[in-house]
């Protein structure tokens, strides 16, 4: 299925289904090359190379400092690149000034008027467009419905809880049909619970509305949750991109292993595999497990075979199946919902396994011996950072 235009969804907020998982250069949005230094020696974005499509939720995902933020101010044209280009359809972006590039932005405070009405800061944008009394009420309407403000047009910033202002935020980035929306740390302010919530609604208009979405956080399990793909970035430079599923389930490189949730990096010796998506997994043990293998890993040299606790069954009785590891239980946390253990396999180290609680109580106690088995598709082979060789 399609995707509704602008106009339409804000005359019917129907949502589609389909989402987009893809990219390709010299798409709708593209960096070429981009680098940023504000002092002419340090780079804070260095030789940033992606492309976004049409319709995409994307996220810039990284630490403070890894350049996030910088990278979408000079896309919303607030800073220029120190060398490389950003291209809009093919067209470059340099020459063209912020107020003509038609990008809504949500800032992290979002910058509301606390003396203008919620339809009124709506609407500003608008009047700085010069659109009709009619057609500014006609816009302001159809959004507020569509970001569900009903009944709170009339309120101030200030008797507005941080949900709804965060949604009259939104609602003023979309209203003038914008080509991309940027949104910078948009939750950032709000607790827990209605972090989850806006996550949800922010996903729901990008799907109704079908617009680029550029998004900046910190956040891993925001960045997981909402993205169609997701830019990892740290000290400037890109280290991965790729979907949700992709990046959690087979990082690149041991940042990414590292950054996103918990796994276990466990020191091998890579063999060669059938094909170059698959290599042999040797162990200091002379044991061998074969795992698929990243791009960047090496053939013959020393990486690290990553494996998610999730993705790790702890089993009491040796199971009938290749690369089965045994060791001793040091460490058994409850979780609610699954039961956090720690293995010591002798000539491995210790394993972290997260297998769901048993609803009346755990089968397995520190001091037991246990067996621990994972399918190989969910393992990746990756190279360590040169600060681990040498340390």
């Amino acid at each position: 299925m399609h995707r509704m235009s602008h106009k339409a969804v804000l005359a019917s907020a129907s949502t589609p289904e389909t989402r987009t998982t893809t990219g390709s250069r010299g798409s709708h949005l593209a960096f070429e090359g981009v680098s940023k230094s504000y002092d002419g020696k340090q780079m804070v974005v260095e030789d940033l190379s992606l492309s976004i499509e049409q319709g995409e939720f994307v996220t810039l995902l990284g630490p403070s400092g890894s350049g996030k933020t910088t990278v979408l101010l000079m896309l919303a044209g607030f800073v220029d690149p120190s060398a490389g280009s950003i291209l809009l359809n093919g067209r470059s972006l340099a020459e063209v000034p912020p107020y003509r590039r038609n990008m809504g932005v949500v800032f992290q405070n979002y910058a509301l008027f606390p003396h203008r009405t919620a339809a009124e800061n709506i609407a500003y944008p608008l009047q700085r467009r010069g659109l009709s009394r009619g057609e500014i009420e006609d816009r302001v309407r159809r959004i507020i419905r569509t970001v569900q403000l009903d009944g709170e047009a009339d309120h101030r910033p200030g008797q507005l809880s941080g949900g709804q202002q965060q949604r009259v935020a939104l609602a003023r980035a979309l209203v003038f049909e914008p080509t991309i929306v940027l949104m910078d740390e948009p939750l950032s302010a709000l607790d827990r619970q209605l972090r989850e919530s806006m996550q949800y609604e922010i996903r729901r208009l990008h799907d109704a509305i079908g617009i680029t979405f550029i998004y900046v956080t910190h956040d891993q399990g925001e960045a997981l949750a909402m993205s169609d793909r997701v830019a990892v970035l740290q000290r400037g430079m890109l280290q991965q991109m790729a979907s949700p599923e992709e990046l959690y389930e087979h990082p690149e490189n041991e940042f990414i292993a590292r950054f996103i949730g918990e796994n276990n990096l466990i020191p091998v010796r890579v063999r060669p595999g059938r094909t170059d998506q698959w290599c042999t997994a040797v162990l200091d043990t002379g044991a061998s497990v074969r795992a698929r293998r990243s791009p960047v890993s090496p053939i013959n040299e020393v990486g690290l075979l990553v494996v998610r606790p999730e993705r790790i069954a702890l089993h009491m009785d040796a199971p009938s199946a290749a690369g089965v590891f045994q060791g001793r239980i040091v460490e058994s946390t409850y979780l609610g919902g699954q039961t956090r253990f720690v293995v010591d396999v002798p000539g491995v180290g210790r394993i972290t396994v997260k297998n769901p609680s048993h609803p009346r109580g755990r089968d397995a106690a520190i001091g037991d011996m246990a067996y621990l088995s994972w399918p190989e598709d969910l393992a990746t082979v990756i190279a360590p950072e040169r600060d681990s060789i040498e340390d």
